[in-house]
């Protein structure tokens, strides 16, 4: 991303990359310079990009010209999806009862789903309702009380 700055700062002359060597003491601001100063400029446009994406952005280098101006919106919108996948993976890691519950209901309908294939491939006989409710209520004991299921289920234990 920071490449891709330099490169946009450099294909203008009136870029985030001229006004940089324009304010730097040591240059003419010339743009052949900039090449001479590619260290420097890296640096820069890392800081910009890496405060840009984590929205801090400082301000004290910005773009000044359109292209400039439409990249900066695409890192920051990059930036804010990058850290919302982020917070939200972080938040799921930490929420276990959730994710206890949400692993026997997801359990369960795969149970009602069975059970109603099985009954499907019966015409003739239904499965009696007492029955139907006894095999459902053994199967959600078992996932409560079995806890190697609730383990060997979450990847990062594998």
């Amino acid at each position: 991303m920071a490449c891709i700055w330099i490169y946009i700062g450099l294909s203008d002359t009136h870029g985030w990359v001229q006004k940089f060597l324009t304010n730097n003491p040591n240059t003419d601001g010339s743009i052949p310079v900039a090449y001479s100063y590619f260290y420097s400029i890296y640096t820069n446009a890392f800081y910009f990009i890496l405060t840009t994406i984590t929205t801090v952005g400082y301000g004290d280098i910005t773009g000044s010209t359109d292209n400039e101006y439409i990249y900066t919106m695409i890192v920051e919108f990059i930036g804010l999806t990058f850290f919302s996948f982020l917070n939200g993976t972080i938040s799921a890691m930490f929420s276990g009862e959730q994710s206890f519950e949400s692993l026997i209901n997801a359990r369960m309908e795969q149970l009602d789903h069975w059970l109603l294939r099985l009954e499907n491939c019966n015409k003739y006989e239904k499965i009696p309702n007492y029955l139907y409710h006894q095999i459902k209520v053994f199967i959600e004991d078992a996932f409560i009380y079995d806890f190697n299921l609730i383990i060997e289920e979450f990847q990062f234990y594998n």
